[in-house]
């Protein structure tokens, strides 16, 4: 049973399993904004329980196809993003989405809980971790946004720098205890995340080695894998692929439902040690 450590080290509190299901309409296919494959958002489905009562910040909207398919499921969300042209475009592409709000903000920013609004009942970030200089200020300032008893999840992949060309690094499991601890929060589980075998075969078969050989042909050119949005293939190739929109956003959806046929496409396994490197999941209760 997965728990959520309680304060002090060895005081525990059960952690549920979300498994909200993910929605689709047809409509999708030309309504969603033009997206890779949304696998990281089953990490969301998965271990984030939502509400059609709950309020929700998003950290880093990226596509904004996050946002789009979350907004069902919540009264409100959030999408916060510190780049203005990416939410002008958000603000293009999601407009017809009537209960989301895009702000433009630095996480670290001091009066990031006044700008966004609050306080939350969850708060989820994907990704963006590794790309804050002061990871401290990323959860102490998700702590403030946070109504008592709120929920977070973060994922990112926590390697040196080099290796994710991020800017952060949290090098042990103590100084990462420590900032959360700091910034205000009450109970926290970390985990090691992996695909479990069956959907790992399928996104491996139909996503990973197609986008692997197409990077093979950029890198070639001497151009570096993609590490934020704005560098993506998803991004740079929007204009020139619009018109594969559509079909594209159904074999997307064919093959996250194909995945999901044997139960949750992740497994996360509890985190024990000093070293913490790997691509980490973060359930904290503030």
């Amino acid at each position: 049973m997965n728990r959520l450590a309680e304060g002090a080290p060895g005081v525990k509190e059960e952690a549920s399993e979300a498994n909200t299901k993910p929605s689709f309409r047809l409509s999708d296919a030309w309504r969603a904004p033009f997206h890779d494959l949304p696998i990281r958002d089953e990490i969301i489905y998965q271990c984030l329980p939502l509400g059609r009562e709950m309020a929700v910040l998003e950290v880093g909207p990226g596509s904004g196809f996050t946002a789009f398919r979350l907004a069902r499921h919540v009264r409100e969300i959030v999408s916060l993003d510190a780049a203005p042209h990416n939410i002008a475009r958000l603000q293009r592409t999601l407009k017809g989405v009537a209960n989301l709000r895009l702000v433009c903000g630095d996480i670290a920013q001091p009066d990031i809980a006044r700008i966004t609004g609050g306080p939350f009942d969850a708060a989820f970030a994907l990704d963006v971790l590794q790309y804050v200089p002061q990871p401290h200020l990323l959860f102490r300032r998700l702590a403030e946004v946070l109504r008592s008893g709120g929920r977070l999840l973060v994922l990112w992949p926590n390697y040196p720098p080099e290796r994710t060309g991020g800017v952060a690094y949290v090098a042990t499991r103590n100084v990462l205890d420590a900032m959360l601890r700091d910034a205000g929060f009450r109970g926290w589980e970390v985990y090691t995340l992996e695909l479990r075998r069956f959907p790992a075969l399928l996104f491996n078969a139909f996503h990973d080695r197609p986008l692997r050989f197409l990077r093979s042909l950029r890198n070639r050119t001497g151009d570096a894998r993609p590490q934020v949005y704005d560098q993506t293939w998803t991004l740079r190739s929007q204009q020139r692929l619009e018109p594969l929109k559509v079909p594209l956003n159904l074999a997307w959806a064919v093959l996250m439902a194909a995945m999901r046929l044997r139960g949750t496409c992740f497994e996360r396994t509890p985190l024990h040690g000093e070293n913490i490197d790997g691509n980490l999941l973060l359930l904290a209760r503030r």
